[in-house]
């Protein structure tokens, strides 16, 4: 059996007029399976396409201590490059609000102070608009076919605010190199729309986790994605923290894949590299996860609820997971990086207000889906989430309000 297919999912409004309740079944059935589809959004004209692209391109030929003006006390909100845990050619930056004129303007003119860009501010503007009515669309059918739109729905939008970001991946420095552009992740946040440029490079993991699926992108196609919490602060180097004198260490996510040990080693011996290193780390890392595996296997067969294994072992910190109580699935994705030409995309990230509460509605709770989680507080948690505790705690989520 070859690998799958990402799902391509018509949302086009002759569609929805003739099968709503179809697409939207769709639609769940795609973010349970697979925990993203592929939509061709035609409100995204193909000369917003071209203008988002060209002014992105503008955006990263300004001078590096312009772009650090865009900082944020939340992490991975602002701007983000030459970082000893980030991939080296990855680099982006981060519009809060998105939607909110304003605050485009703010940023605008922080990244163009003398001149302004009206052009830049328009584009953004316009694009962030339309696409977060395309996330609105997906939010109301995955509530509605899950039977809670009415309920649900409006106080959801309500609570929601967008986070644009725009990224940059460099072409590697040698022609057909592979290089990571982006480590495998789970987005932290409700949903998220990824859309991008020509250019190949986003992998989406299987469900069971046997396969990386390519996206191939085109002008008019999106990549839907249900998401988590954030990004993960403190995988990287920890050292000279307030909270842990005394403590230092480095973090290598998933060190059981061989790529992001080999990319991790680079960054620390860009020169002449540390086969030995890195052959042992990765190694090491494999029989681990092994074992962790074998053990958690054993743990949930002697307590009789062994069907709840494969949701064990691909959970995380997730937010719709945690609202749909486990059903919907979020997907590790990661960028590859070969040839010699940059690759430009853009995430638009739906993200909780402060003060909105997370709670699994009462129709996804029965015997099948016992409660998972209790109801919490999106800001709460997180600040939870980043200290010690937090940090050390095998699913942060759990340990702050799991069943």
């Amino acid at each position: 059996m070859g690998v799958p297919k990402l799902p391509t999912i018509d949302l086009s409004v002759e569609k929805l007029k003739t099968s709503y309740l179809g697409t939207c079944k769709e639609v769940r059935e795609a973010l349970e399976d697979y925990g993203c589809f592929v939509v061709n959004y035609e409100d995204v004209s193909h000369q917003l396409h071209e203008s988002l692209l060209s002014e992105s391109k503008k955006l990263f030929d300004l001078p590096t201590d312009v772009k650090m003006r865009n900082i944020s006390d939340k992490p991975y909100f602002g701007y983000v490059g030459n970082h000893p845990s980030i991939p080296r050619n990855h680099e982006s930056l981060g519009i809060s609000n998105s939607t909110i004129l304003e605050h485009v303007q703010t940023f605008t003119n922080l990244m163009w102070p003398s001149t302004g860009n009206e052009n830049f501010c328009e584009t953004m503007i316009d694009y962030a608009t339309r696409v977060s009515k395309l996330e609105k669309l997906v939010k109301r059918m995955v509530f509605e076919s899950y039977g809670v739109g009415e309920k649900c729905y409006d106080s959801h939008v309500e609570s929601s605010t967008f986070l644009l970001r725009l990224i940059k991946y460099k072409s590697p420095d040698e022609l057909n190199k592979l290089e990571i552009g982006c480590h495998a992740h789970t987005d932290k946040s409700f949903l998220t729309i990824l859309h991008q440029d020509e250019v190949n490079g986003l992998e989406i993991q299987t469900k069971d986790g046997q396969h990386w699926i390519g996206f191939q992108p085109s002008p008019s196609s999106f990549l839907v994605m249900a998401g988590d919490a954030f990004l993960k602060p403190f995988h990287g180097y920890v050292g000279q923290y307030p909270a842990v004198p005394l403590y230092e260490s480095m973090g290598i996510d998933d060190a059981n894949i061989r790529q992001n040990v080999e990319a991790w080693t680079t960054v620390l011996w860009p020169n002449n590299g540390n086969p030995t290193f890195c052959e042992t780390i990765h190694a090491y890392s494999e029989q681990l996860s092994e074992l962790d595996g074998i053990i958690r296997r054993m743990i949930l067969e002697s307590l009789g609820v062994e069907k709840y294994l494969e949701e064990h072992m691909n959970s995380t910190n997730y937010l719709l997971r945690a609202w749909a109580n486990g059903r919907l699935h979020s997907a590790n994705h990661r960028v590859m990086m070969t040839g010699n030409e940059a690759r430009y995309s853009t995430g638009l990230f739906s993200i909780p207000k402060a003060g909105y509460i997370i709670k699994a509605p009462e129709e996804l709770v029965d015997e099948d889906h016992p409660l998972l989680f209790k109801p919490f507080d999106h800001v709460k948690f997180l600040d939870f989430y980043y200290t010690q505790a937090g940090q050390t705690a095998p699913s942060a989520l759990h340990s702050y309000c799991g069943l």
